[in-house]
């Protein structure tokens, strides 16, 4: 109860997950993308790319990844990228992406530093930066200012191998600082964005970026669109495939979670201190001496030896005069008799 009514501090952890509403999420995109892709299904998929697009060409249209980083290993990168060479659309907002797939494209990722003042806010620290577009028949629209937590801003820059030429759309800070280009592949495009942070559901709320995404997304056809929700920051590996995930992104069972094992812990140390461990019973041990005469006695019966049994007692009783009287030395004969 306390916890509860308690000031819930802001999570500010970047997830951007769809069901996500906290200020790095993406519920307030993912809610819009209806109005953006008007006519097309969205499919929200929570699978690596190659289980998603192996051996799958009737899947066309569009494929949207935005994370704060996007590193595909070897098999997602590749059928990602024949799923754009077969004519469709992939769209890539990342902080940092992959050596791999930056070096396919012919791109490198370079970061701009800005240490000029930052701005708090609820306890987060900003850096405003303009963002505007460069592609000659948008060069008309208006800047647009965001708010981004990093002092580091990436931008890409071409290689100067030009077997693949991209085309420059936007840019921030200046015009040679290039955040969102177009690289044709095959019939295909892929988009590839540096600000995922200008998707999220704190500057579309505090800053009014809808008309900037829009324009962003605007260049993916009206097609079929798959949203990732594997290659996600709040996506933990461990949690994300528990069954107890739910329990952990609901505060109050998350806390009554936490209460009952607490309570179980309890439970079994009072218990541990009451109770000790049972003591065996011991059985005192049985004279079998009787048990083994008479066992001795039905052999010799069962023989029917007498010579035998009276040689026997005959040295039994020489053992007797020896150990008693102390008569050791003699014999049986005639003068002993």
């Amino acid at each position: 109860m306390i916890s509860d009514l308690s000031p819930k501090q802001i999570n500010w952890t970047p997830s951007y997950s769809n069901q996500h509403k906290i200020p790095f999420g993406n519920y307030v995109l993912f809610e819009e993308l209806n109005d953006i892709i008007t006519t097309s299904k969205i499919t929200t998929v929570e699978r690596p790319i190659y289980n998603i697009l192996h051996n799958a060409d009737s899947i066309h249209g569009n494929y949207v990844i935005i994370n704060s980083q996007f590193m595909p290993d070897e098999l997602d990168r590749n059928e990602l990228l024949n799923f754009a060479s077969r004519g469709n659309q992939v769209f890539i907002s990342a902080n940092q992406l992959s050596i791999d797939l930056l070096d396919t494209l012919e791109i490198q990722s370079q970061y701009e530093w800005d240490f000029g003042e930052m701005i708090k806010q609820a306890g987060k620290n900003f850096k405003e930066t303009k963002v505007f577009f460069s592609y000659p028949d948008l060069s008309d629209s208006d800047t647009t200012i965001v708010k981004l937590s990093a002092s580091s801003h990436p931008y890409f820059k071409p290689n100067d191998s030009l077997d693949i030429k991209p085309i420059a759309i936007g840019s921030f800070s200046t015009d040679s600082m290039v955040n969102f280009i177009a690289v044709p592949i095959g019939d295909g495009t892929i988009y590839l964005h540096s600000n995922p942070q200008i998707f999220t559901n704190f500057n579309i709320l505090e800053n009014d970026v809808t008309n900037y995404i829009s324009t962003c997304l605007s260049f993916l056809p009206d097609e079929p669109t798959i949203w990732d929700e594997y290659y996600k920051d709040g996506r933990s590996t461990e949690q994300a495939q528990s069954p107890l995930r739910v329990v952990f992104q609901n505060r109050s069972i998350r806390w009554a979670y936490y209460l009952l094992l607490g309570g179980l812990l309890l439970y079994m140390f009072v218990l541990a201190k009451r109770k000790q461990r049972i003591i065996p019973i011991l059985k005192p041990f049985t004279n079998d001496t009787l048990d083994f005469v008479r066992t001795i006695g039905a052999l010799y019966v069962q023989q029917g030896n007498n010579v035998n049994i009276a040689k026997k007692r005959i040295l039994y009783f020489r053992d007797q005069l020896a150990s008693k009287y102390y008569l050791d030395h003699f014999d049986f004969n005639n003068e002993f008799k």
